[in-house]
C-alpha cells in the first residue's frame, strides 16, 4: 500500500474501493466507510462528489475541513474524534444528519447554514451552559436533538432554548446535572414542548401530555383531576368495547344456530350487560353428552373429560345395582335382612355391580331389528368382532344358539345372584335410551326357570 495509512491519499482511496468492491470511478460511490483507520485529516475527497453518507468514526480528526466538495452529502458521522469546533459546513446544504458525539466541542455554531438538518447528535461533549447551545434557536428544522452526557446545569436556560425549536420531537438530556436540578423536569419539558414525542428513552403518551399540561395550568390538583378523568375515559372505553364484543358474539352464535337448523335459545340475550359471563354450552350438546354417557366407553379410545365426568355421574346415580337394591328393599328383600336370612356376607359394591349388570336383554340383530346404538352396546358386551361372527351364522341356527346361550347365562346369573341378594330374576328394561337390567326379588319357592322364556 502506497503512502502512510495515517494519511488519506487518492491512491489509498482507489485501492480501498477495489477491496470493498466499490466503484473505482470516485463520483459513482454514494458511501464510504472510513471509520477506525487512524486518519488525522479529511482530504482528497474532491472527486467523490456523489457521496451521500460518509463514515469517519474513531479517527484522529480535529477539523471538518475538506468536506466542501461533497454537496450531495446527507449523513456525516464524525463521532469519537478530536473535533473542538464545528465549521466548514457551508456547502453541505443537503445535510440531514450529523453525529459529532464524543468530541471536545464546547459551543454549537455554524449549523444555521444547514436548512435541511433534522438530526443533531452532540452527546458526550463539553457543553456546560445554556449559552453554549443557544445557537440552536437559529436551527428551526431540527427535530431530533441529543445533548445527553454533557455538563448542562442551567435547566431553565436550556428549557428556554428548546422552546424556540418548533419542530422538536425527540430530546435526550439524561446525564446532565440539570435533570436533577430542574423541578418536575419531565412534566416541565412535556408541557413546554407541544410537539415532543420522546424524552430520554421514554415515549410521551397522550395521557402524559394531558397530565403535564394540567399540572402546568392548575398545579398538582389539576393533575389529579386530569388523571381521574383519564381513568374514567379508559373505563368507559373498555365498557364500550366489551359490549360491542358481546353483541357481536351473540349475533354470531345466533347465526350459527340458524345455519345448523337449530331453533333460537329462549333466553338468548341481545348482547348488552356489564358483567362478564361464563361461556354457555348449547342445550343440544348437553343432551347428547347425557345420552352418550349411558353407553359403555370403548376400550383404547380417548374421550373428553366432560363425557368421563358425565359417565361417572350416571354410574353413581342411575347404576343397575342401585335400581336392584331399591327394588329389593321395597319388596322386603335384600339389605341386612336378606344377608341374615341367607347366612352369607354381601360382596363388595364393585363385585355386586358387576353381577347386577350381567343379565342384559338379548338384542335383535336381524336386518332392521336393531339400531346403531343397540349394536354398539351389544358389541361392547360381547367383545370386538362378535357381531361379525354372529352375522355369518344362519338365522335359524343363530336363533337356537342365542336361546341356548341365553338360558345358560340366566341359570349361571341366578346362581351368582342368589349369593349376593337372595333369589331374584332379571328382566330387560330401558332407562333413558340405555338397555339395563332391572331386578325383581322372588321368594325361593316361587322361582321357576320356565319364567325366563
Amino acid at each position: 500500500m502506497e503512502g502512510s495509512p495515517m494519511e488519506l491519499t487518492k491512491e489509498w482511496l482507489r485501492k480501498f474501493c477495489r477491496e470493498q468492491k466499490l466503484y473505482t470511478t470516485p463520483y459513482l460511490n454514494d458511501k464510504l466507510y472510513l471509520h477506525f483507520k487512524g486518519f488525522e485529516r479529511i482530504q482528497n475527497l474532491e472527486e467523490y462528489t456523489g457521496l451521500r453518507s460518509l463514515f469517519l468514526e474513531g479517527n484522529g480528526i480535529d477539523s471538518l475541513a475538506g468536506l466542501e466538495a461533497l454537496r450531495e452529502l446527507r449523513c456525516l458521522y464524525v463521532q469519537q474524534n478530536c473535533i473542538e469546533r464545528i465549521d466548514h459546513l457551508e456547502n453541505l446544504i443537503e445535510l440531514d444528519t450529523i453525529n459529532i458525539s464524543n468530541n471536545s466541542v464546547r459551543v454549537l455554531e455554524n449549523l444555521s447554514c444547514l436548512p435541511k438538518l433534522q438530526t443533531l447528535i452532540a452527546s458526550k461533549n463539553r457543553f456546560d451552559s445554556a449559552e453554549g447551545i443557544a445557537h440552536l434557536k437559529e436551527c428551526p428544522s431540527i427535530s431530533v436533538l441529543d445533548l445527553s452526557e454533557n455538563k448542562l446545569e442551567d435547566g431553565q436556560g436550556v428549557l428556554d432554548v428548546l422552546k424556540a425549536m418548533p419542530k422538536l420531537r425527540c430530546v435526550y438530556l439524561k446525564g446532565n446535572p440539570m435533570v436533577s436540578k430542574l423541578p418536575n423536569y419531565r412534566k416541565a419539558l412535556i408541557a413546554s414542548l407541544p410537539n415532543l414525542k420522546y424524552l430520554d428513552d421514554r415515549p410521551v403518551f397522550d395521557a402524559d401530555r394531558a397530565c403535564a399540561e394540567a399540572w402546568a395550568r392548575d398545579g398538582l390538583q389539576g393533575e389529579r383531576e386530569a388523571r381521574a378523568r383519564l381513568r374514567e375515559e379508559e373505563r368507559s372505553r373498555e365498557e364500550r368495547n366489551f359490549r360491542a364484543m358481546k353483541q357481536w358474539r351473540s349475533q354470531s352464535f345466533a347465526e350459527r344456530r340458524v345455519s345448523m337448523g337449530l331453533p333460537p335459545l329462549e333466553d338468548e340475550e341481545s348482547g348488552s350487560g356489564d358483567d362478564m359471563e361464563t361461556e354457555r354450552e348449547p342445550p343440544e350438546l348437553i343432551r347428547a353428552r347425557e345420552t352418550l354417557a349411558h353407553y359403555p366407553a370403548r376400550l383404547g379410545e380417548e374421550e373428553p373429560p366432560e363425557l368421563t365426568n358425565a359417565r361417572a355421574a350416571v354410574r353413581a346415580s342411575d347404576s343397575p345395582t342401585s335400581v336392584a337394591m331399591e327394588g329389593a328393599k321395597a319388596t322386603g328383600f335384600g339389605g341386612e335382612a336378606s344377608e341374615q336370612n341367607s347366612g352369607r356376607t354381601s360382596p363388595e359394591p364393585g363385585i355386586r355391580s358387576e353381577m347386577a349388570t350381567e343379565p342384559e336383554a338379548q338384542i335383535d340383530l336381524s336386518p332392521g331389528g336393531a339400531t346403531g346404538a343397540d349394536m354398539v352396546v351389544e358389541e361392547a358386551r360381547l367383545g370386538p368382532g362378535s357381531l361379525d361372527e354372529r352375522a355369518d351364522v344362519p338365522d335359524e341356527e343363530a336363533s337356537g344358539t342365542e336361546q341356548a346361550s341365553e338360558g345358560d347365562r340366566a341359570s349361571e346369573w341366578l346362581d351368582e345372584g342368589e349369593d349376593a341378594f337372595g333369589p331374584f330374576v332379571g328382566t330387560a328394561g330401558h332407562i333413558e335410551g340405555m338397555e339395563v337390567a332391572s331386578f325383581v326379588a322372588l321368594d325361593e319357592d316361587e322361582l321357576d326357570l320356565n319364567d325366563l322364556d
